[in-house]
């Protein structure tokens, strides 16, 4: 009773040291939102920047003809009408005319001092539209800006419901007339809501579920749970973690038997073994195991089971 007593106590005032420390945080949380708000809002900005800078004019290139330089003798002593043997040769009329020909006298020859300057990087007045950031900085800004946002665990609070089946042990009621009527427990479920906040290695959270089961003997068992966990979180990766923690409260039993009908309040507790996982930015999912006991009273034997939980939580 003593031991009970003093983790009672000890979860008073843990319980009244996170109630303080969420008091506090609630300040730096609106510090990450105005944070986060300055940031979104200069990133509009910088892509408003770059939105905004000119186009690069493109450019045509139009190269002129290129002109035929005569190679023929002007001398007017010689002779410059071309003899058959040359005609033949023009002509493909006596292949076998000449063996060799200089390909210098059958090539035209171009004047390259008649070609256009090449105007890369010249734009009009001389004016470079991106002289005021380098490629690197551009490349790093869009890639910022087209990256996809890397979902990992996030620190702060959440919110959502959850989902089990419970196993529970075969148990006793007392009255008056007969000492004790033992029933045999048959598979139940358990529904719930879950409030908390994740600090990164430690995990609190406020819980509401209830159970509700059958006995062979015509018992309908139920319990309405109102506990607080603990737990301590391990990660392994990126969106994944271990947990195993503590959780203590109340619970209000209800024996509802053929005749008589057996209530009571009494304390309850349980171990937690879990893992979780993210899915989006948002969501995240969890399965624990937990094995729960209930105080006994003087209507009822301990209630005790073992319960497979899965909860869906929204990050707040």
């Amino acid at each position: 009773m003593f031991f009970f007593m003093r983790v009672v106590l000890y979860f008073f005032f843990l319980g009244v040291a996170v109630v303080a420390s969420v008091s506090a945080d609630f300040d730096s949380l609106n510090q990450k939102y105005l944070k986060l708000k300055q940031r979104s809002l200069d990133h509009e900005e910088s892509i408003k920047v770059l939105l905004s800078r000119p186009k690069i004019t493109p450019t045509k290139f139009v190269l002129p003809e290129p002109k035929v330089v005569s190679t023929e003798l002007t001398d007017p002593f010689i002779d410059n009408k071309p003899s058959s043997a040359t005609q033949s040769v023009i002509g493909y009329e006596n292949a076998g005319g000449i063996e060799e020909q200089n390909p210098e006298e059958l090539s035209p020859e171009i004047d390259f001092d008649d070609l256009v300057n090449d105007p890369i990087g010249v734009t009009e007045d001389n004016f470079d539209v991106n002289s005021s950031a380098s490629n690197d900085e551009l490349l790093s800004a869009y890639d910022d800006f087209y990256a996809k946002p890397k979902v990992t665990r996030s620190v702060g609070y959440y919110f959502g419901p959850l989902f089990g089946f419970i196993f529970p042990q075969n148990g006793a009621v007392f009255n008056e007339s007969l000492p004790k009527t033992e029933y045999k427990a048959e598979t139940g479920t358990t529904l719930g809501l879950q409030f908390g906040r994740d600090f990164g290695k430690v995990r609190w959270d406020a819980e509401y579920n209830y159970m509700g089961f059958d006995g062979e003997t015509d018992f309908e068992i139920s319990a309405h749970n109102f506990i607080s966990h603990l737990n301590f979180d391990f990660e392994i990766g990126d969106r994944a973690d271990l947990r195993t923690g503590l959780g203590l409260g109340v619970g209000f039993m209800n024996f509802d038997g053929n005749s008589d009908n057996y209530d009571g309040v009494g304390f309850i507790y349980d171990f937690v073994l879990g893992a979780g996982y993210k899915i989006t930015s948002l969501w995240s999912l969890n399965l624990d195991y937990r094995y729960y006991s209930s105080a006994a009273n003087d209507s009822y034997d301990q209630l005790k089971s073992h319960m497979l939980i899965l909860n869906a939580n929204f990050d707040l």
